[in-house]
This record gives structure tokens, C-alpha cells and sequence, in this order.
């Protein structure tokens, strides 16, 4: 996670005297200490939900393990100040101890605590992996924060130095360490600021060997070995960004500047984002992609979230903002909500029929347009089908698939990225083209009407409206209205020819009153009406 790069030399002076210029449950976890007016250190969570931070109590500072609402605090010998920075998985704590004036190192479990190894010189442990090995720095003297030595901890009693970036540089500080026992932190002069990765027995690497950025610093890193921290842009700027295996990302861009301050091994980043440098705001970087934290609480919860400092593998992250009291610097955690996922819905779409010339193929269209997440979730497509039992399969909501002639049942089943739905199907029979087409008839039920005798017809003058009628269909088929064409045929046309069908003689809607010229007439208009059904 990203360490203040304010040190305990800070928290001396203030001492003496010296003065300088997917949603979450949120839980208060209490006011936090801070420096110079801000949160400082930072609180750490680990993977069993425990929280290490600091509360202000005037001073001493009281250092503190939470866990389940309950406070386990760190006992300082008297006077002092103590200060939690990090905590492992299996509830190991590390922080610093001051008498004001010197700072010593120190790790606390089980109601334990033990200092570590100093060399006779002033430090602070700021960060611990699963093996129980810790990271800090050692210094002369509490002032020289410029004069830094970065080191690790393999165990209390033991010390082994982190190799300075370049020969030139004057400070190194060690900020993160993961469990495969590989550091990171930054190293430089009163110019100059490098992110650097270290393993003992290896020199220390450059994040950003080009020099393309001014300045960079490393918070953490993760168990896949990506890096996070902040950059310096030629523009000024300060930038959260990525690193893993040589190539630098800068994180995506909300407000002025940005700081990334953990990342978890799902590649959730955690920071700060500024508007001014007096308005900052908690950020989560998912994908690259930033979100304000404020955006994702429930309704009704009233914090202002102003830094996200950890986050541990299951979503939970800590930090500080303003709570719903309006008191500032409070800590918060918040803890994901888990929203049981509701199955999907697969719609196929309409069955279809289609024609296809003797021996070929059509190209069908499927349509999985009216499939449905309740939840809200993209959905991926699976069609499937056989034929002369060889199986098909298509993705994709409207994929284009050729079928042969005869009826094919096929399947379609969505996925919300978590759970299938039940499947759905479609039938879609392909049929022989016809060799008649539905202009061919309807232009045959004209020529039937203009061969009638006007003696077989209701009045002399009939035959020209029937015509027209039928003229109008076939315009209303040529513009693709095939509804239309159909409704007219059903309800008008059919209703003047079908007398003799229906009661063996001509009623009195019938238009043709002979039964012999009627029934051919009607029978065009059956086959004309059975095409077009088969066209929609």
C-alpha cells in the first residue's frame, strides 16, 4: 500500500514542540491520527477483515488492531507514541514506537510486542508479508528523513540493507513487500525521486528506466507482481499508475491528480484523487478505469470519503473521510455487499419459415434480441443445433447461420458471466421455393375476373372494383406490406367470393353469383392468402 512519505523525524518534531506549515456497508471505525492535518499513517486491512491504525487520544497516539467492531490496543511503553502501519494475514501487526525523540521498530501479536533490530539507529517498519517479513527504513538520526536507508526484517534480530537505486542517490525507503519476498519503494536526492523493485541477491530495478517521468514513487504490490503507485508527468502532475513486467500504465484520469495507494491480487487499485489540493476524494481504479468511492455507497449513507489507503482480496478497502456527524478524518471500511445473481432469461425469437431453392441452402438470421438479465448483467449467446446428427453451434445475439431444407429446432442459451438460463428454442422450417410466386397468382385471379360473363357477376359493373381491389394488393405486396396485403385479401376480398364454399350457395355479399366461376376465383385467393402467411 502507498506509505506517507511523511516519517516518524515528522512525528518527532510534532512531539517536541517543533511546529510546521459492484456497493458497500460502511462502518466508522473511529477519528485517526494525523500530522500536519493529515491522516496519517495510513490504516491497512488484511484478508481476515482485522484493520491496523492509529487513533489520536491528545498524545500518546494509541496504535490498534480492529476487528468485529472490537479495539485490541498496542501498549507503548510509558510516554510514547505508537504508531500501527501494517498488519499480515495471520494478524501480525508492525508499526513504530517514539519517546520523542528516537523511533524504534516493532511488531505485535497475540498480545505480544517485540522491537526489532535498529543498529543502533532511528526507523520505521512499514509494511509485512505472510511470511512475517517486514520492510521500513533505517536513519541516523530522526531528522535526516533526506538520509534514509531502506531495509528488511527477515526476522527481529536480523537486518539486511536494500540497495540504493543509484550510487548518487541519498535516501531509499522500502514501502511494500509481497509474499514472493519482492520490495518496492523509491529511492533518490533532494532532486530526484525513482520507484524501484528489489529481491535480495538481485539489484534493484528501475521502474522507469527511460526517465520519461520527473518523479515516481512505489505504494505496493501485489502477489502477481504488479506495482502501484504515483508519477510526475512533464506537465507537474502528480498520476497514479501500473507497472508490471517493464511497462508503466498511468491509471485512468477523474479530477486534477491522482494517487494509487494499494492493489489487491484481483487488480483492484485503491487511492486518492484531487480536485484542488484542498478536495480529495476515495477512488477505486478497476480495469484501469476509475470510480469515485463516494458514488458507490447505498442510499441514505452520508460519509464523504476522502482517501482509500488498503484493500484487501475481498473488495474491502479503508480509509478516511468525513462521516455522517460531519466529523472529519474518521476511518471507514467498507465491506461489499453480496447481491444473490439472478439466473438469466434466453429468448430465441419468433419461429420462422423460409424458402430455399431444391438442393441449397437460406441464410437465416437468429434473434436473441429479447433475452434478459434481471440484474442488469452483459450476457454472452449459445446456439446449437444439429443436422443428420452433426452438431452447430453460433455466438452472438443476431448471428447469420445457412439451414437446408427441413425443420430445424434451435437452441439458445445466455450467460450472465456467472450462471446459464434455462434454454430456450426457435423453430425455423425451410421450405422448397415455390414455383408459383404470390404475383404470379393474384395477376391469374385478374385474368380470371376479366374472362367472366357479366351474367356471372352481381351487377355488370363489378368486375372493375374487384380488379382494383386486387391491384391493390399487389402494390401493398411489391412495397413489402405483406400484412396489409394479407388483411386485405382475408377481410375483403375473401368475404365476396366465399359464399358457395361456405353454404354450398352464393350469399348475398358475393360479388359472383355463379358457383363454378366463384370457387376458382376463391381458390386463387386461398393460395395467394396461404403465401403471404408464409412470407410474415
Amino acid at each position: 500500500m502507498r506509505r506517507n512519505t511523511l516519517t516518524v523525524a515528522g512525528l518527532v518534531m510534532f512531539f517536541t514542540g517543533v511546529c510546521l506549515g459492484a456497493n458497500y456497508q460502511v462502518i466508522d471505525l473511529g477519528e485517526v491520527s494525523t500530522l500536519f492535518g493529515e491522516p496519517w499513517p495510513h490504516l491497512s486491512i488484511n484478508d481476515q477483515g482485522q484493520v491496523a491504525g492509529t487513533e489520536p487520544d491528545g498524545l500518546p497516539f494509541n496504535a490498534y488492531v480492529w476487528q468485529e467492531g472490537v479495539k485490541s490496543y498496542i501498549p507503548p511503553d510509558a510516554g510514547n507514541i505508537i504508531l500501527a502501519d501494517d498488519i499480515n494475514n495471520s494478524g501480525l501487526a508492525i508499526g513504530s514506537e517514539s519517546d520523542g525523540f528516537m523511533a524504534t521498530a516493532f511488531y505485535w501479536q497475540n498480545n505480544e510486542k517485540k522491537y526489532l533490530e535498529m543498529d543502533n539507529s532511528y526507523g520505521q517498519a512499514l509494511a509485512v508479508n505472510d511470511s512475517n517479513v517486514i520492510v521500513g527504513y533505517l536513519a541516523p538520526d530522526p531528522m535526516a528523513t533526506w538520509l534514509t536507508d531502506a531495509v528488511i526484517w527477515p526476522d527481529a534480530n536480523n537486518i539486511v540493507p536494500v540497495e540504493k537505486l543509484y550510487p548518487a542517490d541519498t535516501f531509499n525507503e522500502a514501502t511494500d513487500i509481497n509474499n514472493n519476498n519482492k520490495v518496492v519503494g523509491f529511492s533518490g536526492d533532494d532532486t530526484s525521486k525513482k520507484a524501484f523493485l528489489w529481491q535480495e541477491g538481485l539489484p534493484p530495478v528501475d521502474l522507469d528506466p527511460s526517465f520519461a517521468y520527473t518523479q515516481m514513487a512505489a505504494s505496493a504490490i501485489n502477489n502477481d507482481d504488479q506495482v502501484v503507485g504515483y508519477l510526475v508527468g512533464q506537465d507537474g502532475k502528480e498520476r497514479a499508475f501500473i507497472w508490471q513486467t517493464d511497462m508503466i500504465t498511468p491509471l485512468g484520469i477523474i479530477g486534477d491528480q491522482s494517487w494509487a495507494n494499494a492493489i489487491n491480487d484481483t487488480e483492484q487499485v485503491v487511492g486518492t484523487y484531487s480536485i484542488t489540493p484542498d478536495e480529495t476524494y476515495a477512488c477505486i481504479w478497476q480495469n484501469g478505469m476509475p470510480d469515485d468511492l463516494n458514488t458507490l455507497l447505498p442510499p441514505g449513507e452520508n460519509w464523504i470519503l476522502t482517501e482509500a489507503h488498503d484493500i484487501n482480496n475481498s473488495g474491502w478497502i479503508v480509509g478516511v473521510g468525513v462521516n455522517p456527524d460531519g466529523l472529519q478524518n474518521h476511518g471507514f471500511l467498507l465491506k461489499t455487499i453480496v447481491v444473490a445473481n439472478t439466473a438469466p432469461l434466453a429468448d430465441a425469437g419468433e419461429d420462422q419459415t423460409l424458402y430455399a431453392p431444391a438442393g441449397e441452402v437460406v441464410e437465416v438470421t437468429l434473434d436473441g434480441l429479447g433475452s434478459s438479465d434481471a440484474d442488469g448483467d452483459p450476457l454472452e449467446y449459445f446456439w446449437s443445433w444439429t443436422i443428420e446428427d452433426d452438431e452447430f453451434t453460433a455466438t452472438g445475439v443476431t448471428p447469420s447461420i445457412e439451414l437446408p431444407l427441413g425443420v430445424h429446432v434451435i437452441e439458445l442459451i445466455v450467460n450472465d458471466g456467472q450462471l446459464d438460463s434455462e434454454p430456450d428454442y426457435v423453430t425455423i422450417e425451410v421450405l422448397p421455393e415455390p414455383t408459383t410466386t404470390v404475383e404470379e397468382i393474384l395477376e391469374e385471379a385478374i385474368e380470371v375476373i376479366n374472362d367472366l360473363d357479366t351474367s356471372t357477376l352481381k351487377n355488370k359493373n363489378s368486375a372493375t372494383p374487384l380488379t382494383n381491389k386486387i391491384e391493390a394488393v399487389l402494390k401493398q405486396i411489391d412495397n413489402g406490406d405483406y400484412f396489409e396485403a394479407l388483411n386485405k385479401l382475408e377481410n375483403d376480398l375473401l368475404g365476396k367470393t366465399d359464399g358457395c364454399v361456405k353454404k354450398g350457395v352464393p350469399d348475398k355479399n358475393d360479388w359472383i353469383t355463379t358457383c363454378p366461376e366463384q370457387e376458382q376465383l376463391y381458390s386463387l385467393i386461398m393460395d395467394a392468402i396461404a403465401m403471404l402467411r408464409e412470407l410474415i
